[in-house]
């Protein structure tokens, strides 16, 4: 058993959170979001199931569980389609803890959800904070201020020569997996990395425009259709006033693909 107390650095993101959904079930359905979790995975459980290899390197990773839920809220039928980095078992990682979560048994007029379907982002995180690995998500984001001399390309409308300071965010809440998985895997592959351009507005954005050399229609509406979801904080990581600001929303298209196609190509499965 390896020592908790070696895994102070471990986590687990479990994006699904929050009140319990209320909607009537239906073959296939997608779980979005407003899930309640009764139990899931802790530090130990984390822990005693971490990789052998992969934790005597000292390497993170991540995996994708994708399971169907029961009456009582217990997952059933899982597998683990996407993980990251390939060879090194987080697949099997996420199939092992999978017993560990339950859910809240959400229900609409006195009748459980059932036979739903949830895919849940599972990370582990290394104490030294060294070799880890993000599951790809739509939207890392930042502000962009006008400075003279500022490093970054504003992307001004009718100021191409504009000069911008970058000023990374974290969003106060963004799209779940259970939304933009489907969307990313309906899409298909997409090239290179593309702009959601808004700007922050009583803690919403505003005026947005999708932007990108390769972008496509498809691609476009669905940034676009994301976008409501992404709430700006008040203040960048830098303590950079954001409201009024330029805000962009990256999305790597390639990466994107490559984790979620696979859990979503059949997405009653």
């Amino acid at each position: 058993m390896i020592s908790t107390a070696r895994f102070l650095g471990l986590a687990v993101s479990l994006a699904l959170a929050g009140s319990a959904m209320a909607q009537a079930p239906s073959p296939g359905r997608e779980i979005v979001d407003g899930v309640v979790w009764k139990s899931k995975p802790n530090a130990n459980d984390m822990a005693n199931y971490y990789p052998y290899r992969a934790m005597r390197q000292g390497i993170g990773g991540w995996a994708l569980l994708r399971c169907r839920v029961s009456a009582d809220g217990r997952l059933e039928a899982c597998r683990a389609p996407a993980s990251f980095p390939k060879d090194e078992h987080f697949d099997d990682m996420a199939l092992k803890l999978a017993d560990k979560f339950r859910m809240a048994p959400a229900t609409t007029d006195g009748q459980p959800v059932a036979g739903a379907m949830i895919t849940i982002p599972i990370t582990l995180v290394t104490p030294s904070g060294h070799n880890n690995v993000q599951i790809p998500q739509p939207g890392t984001g930042a502000i962009l201020t006008l400075e003279p001399n500022g490093p970054a390309p504003c992307m001004l409308e009718g100021q191409p020569a504009a000069k911008c300071a970058l000023h990374g965010l974290d969003w106060k809440a963004s799209p779940t997996v259970g939304l933009y998985g489907p969307i990313v895997a309906a899409i298909g592959p997409e090239n290179g990395l593309t702009h959601l351009e808004c700007t922050a507005k009583g803690g919403a954005l505003t005026g947005c425009r999708a932007i990108g050399e390769h972008l496509t229609q498809a691609g476009g509406e669905a940034m676009l259709a994301l976008a409501p979801r992404f709430i700006p904080p008040e203040r960048a990581r830098d303590g950079s006033k954001v409201e009024g600001q330029q805000v962009i929303a990256v999305f790597d298209w390639p990466a994107l693909n490559a984790a979620y196609a696979p859990v979503y190509r059949d997405a009653s499965k």
